[in-house]
């Protein structure tokens, strides 16, 4: 017969217990995560733990590991799926299907559109080239931090919003890195002119401000010739229902609705929203042609605006239909019909269309120089008035593509 474990036994167990599991988790989300078991059961707490541990890896390889830990997996993967393969032959179709489940275990998805287009000589080159598995690991390791840190709260409003401290911090460390290593390569042209290729990327559109301004024209372009040809421009935006959203924007209390769908799902449901529009307009005949841009909320669920021209007796008709395919989905939900879809006639005479869509193109593209900057240690006011959560929606765009 067992007895029971003494008061001091307990506590020594569950602090074991507890360090174990905080270990394992990164270090800028430990300390929400202790406050939120504290205010937990001790079995509650015990086990939010223990989910938070197993959750806090992919693959082998835990979310506390750093860069080089994840270039040194990557490098690791590439190499024992090759010996995997080899062992194979040419028999294409097993290698892979090897392969597919090797990438499973690791969390990588492949879709079955790219395996279609993909010849198999050329998915089983990438399945075992560590470059591949670098960038792969990185997004997969990111976003499941990322998930982390939207369950335990620190991607809301009021904890600053749009990401965690831990995806800003990644992506600051990766622009410094990208930037160290664009200064040390060199290039030289035919003249026998030598440039860093730092200074070259300053001037393609790989420069934040470069790629913002031929957009604006881009867009003008548009304009003037929706102008020309007398169609009217048209603004909308669209938000996914309230299950996508892990807190409340106002009192940044956590949503009862939310159901645990990550900002990918989420941007998954707006392109499948959009595919049915653009579905339905072609088989209505009623053209449209314009830009898109995706924002991301406070708690890091992606929304759209659309900046759309078209002729002006389509507008109800084409209004309507995008009306009625962003409010499919729970359209009796609170707020629904309020804040899921919204729509704006531009006035020439108010203001340009371009001008109207211009600010969200600022917020998403300027926000990497002014990352630059803040991490050179000089910070241009132009550049934070612009876009005020610039570095946050940097990192939000960098690991959401």
């Amino acid at each position: 017969m067992s007895t029971s474990a003494l008061p001091w036994q307990v506590i020594r167990e569950d602090k074991l217990h507890w360090q174990n599991c905080l270990d394992a988790i990164p270090f800028e989300f430990r300390w929400k995560a202790k406050s939120e078991a504290e205010s937990m059961s001790r079995f509650d707490g015990n086990y939010f733990l223990l989910e938070l541990k197993e959750n806090s890896h992919v693959g082998d390889a835990p979310l506390i590991y750093s860069d080089d830990d994840i270039q040194q997996t990557a490098k690791s993967c590439s190499e024992d799926l090759s010996k995997r393969l080899a062992s194979f032959g040419v028999d294409t179709d097993l290698c892979v299907n090897m392969a597919l489940l090797y990438l499973k275990k690791w969390g990588i998805q492949v879709s079955r559109n790219f395996l279609r287009k993909t010849p198999p000589e050329n998915f089983l080159k990438r399945a075992t080239c560590d470059l591949w598995w670098r960038r792969q690991l990185r997004k997969i390791h990111g976003r499941k931090a990322e998930q982390i840190g939207i369950n335990l709260g620190l991607v809301q409003k009021k904890s600053g919003g749009y990401c965690s401290d831990f995806a800003l911090q990644r992506r600051q460390d990766q622009l410094l890195r990208n930037k160290a290593l664009l200064e040390k390569l060199e290039a030289e042209n035919q003249e026998g002119q030598v440039y860093s290729i730092d200074e070259l990327a300053a001037l393609g559109v790989s420069n934040p401000s470069i790629k913002r301004s031929e957009l604006m024209v881009r867009m003008r372009g548009f304009e003037e010739y929706a102008n020309e040809a007398g169609h009217d421009a048209e603004f909308y935006t669209i938000t996914c229902p309230s299950r996508f959203h892990s807190h409340l924007s106002k009192s940044g209390k956590r949503n009862p609705k939310y159901s645990g769908e990550t900002p990918q799902q989420a941007q998954k449901y707006l392109g499948k929203v959009w595919s049915r529009v653009r579905a339905k307009l072609s088989r209505d005949n009623l053209p449209v042609y314009g830009f898109r841009v995706a924002e991301p909320h406070h708690d890091g669920c992606p929304h759209w605006h659309m900046l759309f021209f078209m002729k002006p007796e389509h507008k109800k008709l084409v209004r309507q239909i995008i009306r009625k395919y962003a409010l499919a989905d729970s359209p009796d939900e609170k707020g629904a019909q309020e804040y899921r879809f919204e729509s704006v006639s531009i006035d020439p005479s108010k203001g340009s269309a371009t001008g109207y869509l211009a600010k969200y193109i600022a917020k998403t593209l300027m926000v990497m120089q002014s990352v630059k900057i803040l991490k050179r240690g000089v910070m241009q006011n132009n550049l934070v008035n612009v876009s005020k959560h610039g570095p946050q929606r940097g990192a939000f765009a960098s690991f959401n593509k």
